[in-house]
């Protein structure tokens, strides 16, 4: 008799526990990227690029084509590197590409944890629902 109640007490409270994650996740994700101009945002993407690229050393034996394509590419990463050094700076000193990726993957990991215990809640409702008619019909064929 008692897990009709219990079900469904469940599933309200999963509900209200997905809730509780998903709606604070959002919004500080929605402040978070409002936050950042898209000027630094490219800034950052421009920076974490050629910070990641790294210049390639010729081989003896590579033709003379292959040596000017290659410097070529070492001259316009070196360039590049020091435009970044020297011209661009974020506005705000903290802000950096991997901060940002770990604070955007931890609120979605957030929202993703409580959309998932909203569905549970959904379905721990859904079959509390189904039990609780079952019951209901037993107890009154058992009286009838």
């Amino acid at each position: 008799m008692q897990r009709r109640y219990i079900v469904l007490i469940a599933g309200a409270i999963l509900i209200i526990g997905g809730l509780i994650l998903v709606l604070p996740s959002a919004y500080n994700t929605s402040t978070l990227l409002n936050s950042i101009s898209s000027n630094d945002m490219a800034k950052l993407i421009l920076t974490g690029l050629v910070n990641k690229t790294h210049e390639q050393s010729v081989s003896k034996d590579s033709s003379l084509y292959e040596m000017i394509k290659i410097e070529f590419k070492n001259l316009v990463i070196k360039g590049s590197k020091y435009f970044i050094s020297k011209h661009i700076q974020p506005s705000s000193d903290e802000l950096s590409l991997r901060n940002l990726a770990y604070k955007l993957g931890l609120n979605l990991f957030i929202i993703l944890v409580g959309i998932i215990l909203i569905v549970n809640g959904l379905i721990s409702l859904i079959s509390g629902t189904i039990i609780f008619v079952h019951d209901r019909l037993k107890i009154r064929r058992a009286k009838g």
